[in-house]
Parts: C-alpha cells; structure tokens; sequence
C-alpha cells in the first residue's frame, strides 16, 4: 500500500466523520471534483473497493483512529 498523504489523511478522516463530498470540498476550499479525484486515488493506494471499506482498511491499518 503506498501511502497517503496529509490532505488525503484528512479527506479520509472526514469522510469517517460522515461528511458528504460537498462539505468536505467546502471546508478544504476545493471542488467537489477535486475531492472526488483524490477519493478514486485514494481508493487505489488502499486498495479499497468504496468508501466504506477504504475507512474499514484504513482503520485496521491504524491510518485513522
């Protein structure tokens, strides 16, 4: 697994949190697109299928708490 960096820590931090992609974009000031690029990005460096299981892998690894 490669490893993510700071704004994909914390976009994968809010996601667990339960934001939705325009909240998340709307307090880092992007866009929606951006977001959602470095999602499927970091969707491919975990290896995970959807958000759901990226949080779950990234928990077990202890990316987040």
């Amino acid at each position: 697994m490669n490893k993510l960096n700071s704004k994909e820590i914390s976009i994968l931090k809010a996601i667990a949190l339960g934001n939705k992609t325009d909240d998340i974009a709307k307090n880092m000031q992007l866009s929606p697109n951006t977001i959602d690029t470095y999602i499927k990005i970091m969707l491919l460096k975990i290896g995970a299928v959807n958000r759901t299981n990226m949080i779950f892998i990234a928990t077990k690894q202890g990316l987040i708490q």
